[in-house]
């Protein structure tokens, strides 16, 4: 009687740090953000000057740490804008050094997302996203051609990623799969923030104004069809039987 009581016990104790960290996620740290940093994350004037103000720090692995923290952070919590750190990171150290510490940011981030959702399991889930938006991505990603959705997904603009992450660290898929296929299809989006900033170290504002023009004309039509390209996720090739 006593071992079954304790095991009782262990799994009560489980579920409410479980609640606890879910309390923590979904309405602790967004409120912290927003009461001590309020001014920061939504002033696009902040966020434009990011950059300069990165390149007065002295401390070159100290600015790599936090542009890594803030792109991880911005997966993990998504209504944290990405792109302005993509782009102080362009400004500073050029798009391919740029491109490994975003990458880097969101290999993390992602990592962090997946294995949260193993630990919290699916109840936190529905919590966190609602029972039918998350069952129907669920249902996808259990399909067998999962990592083809996966990367049309992270490929298309406009889609909404941020609780891929989650969904899938419930799926069956492998963690080393989602990770390679998901960061790979990140990559030509973020090559545009990337050369933004590039271009507006070098002066060359004609670059900037040029990428900000076709990124926005892809976001805007991909914003505009969004329905359309997410039809695609329900094309037969993205279905089948699981795995």
């Amino acid at each position: 009687m006593s071992r079954r009581r304790g095991n009782i016990d262990i799994r009560k104790a489980l579920a409410w740090a479980k609640l606890c960290l879910l309390l923590i996620i979904v309405v602790g740290i967004p409120l912290y953000l927003v009461a001590f940093y309020r001014d920061y994350l939504f002033d696009t004037e902040w966020l434009r000057s990011l950059p300069i103000r990165l390149s007065s720090g002295k401390n070159l692995a100290m600015t790599v740490a936090i542009l890594i923290t803030a792109q991880a952070l911005q997966v993990i919590i998504s209504f944290i804008p990405g792109g302005p750190f993509q782009i102080a990171a362009s400004y500073l150290y050029s798009v391919a050094p740029a491109l490994l510490i975003s990458l880097a940011g969101c290999v993390i981030g992602s990592a962090i997302a997946f294995q949260l959702a193993k630990l919290l399991g699916h109840r936190a889930m529905l919590v966190i996203w609602g029972e039918e938006k998350f069952r129907r991505y669920h249902d996808r990603l259990g399909a067998s051609k999962a990592l083809a959705l996966v990367f049309l997904l992270y490929l298309i603009p406009a889609i909404p990623k941020d609780m891929i992450c989650y969904v899938a660290g419930l799926s069956d898929m492998k963690f080393s799969s989602f990770i390679t296929v998901s960061t790979a299809a990140r990559i030509p989006g973020m090559i545009g923030n990337l050369l933004i900033g590039t271009f507006a170290a070098s002066h060359n504002y004609f670059g900037v104004a040029l990428t900000v023009i076709c990124i926005a004309i892809i976001a805007v039509t991909a914003y505009i069809y969004r329905d359309k390209l997410m039809e695609l996720t329900e094309h037969p090739f993205f279905k089948g039987r699981k795995e």
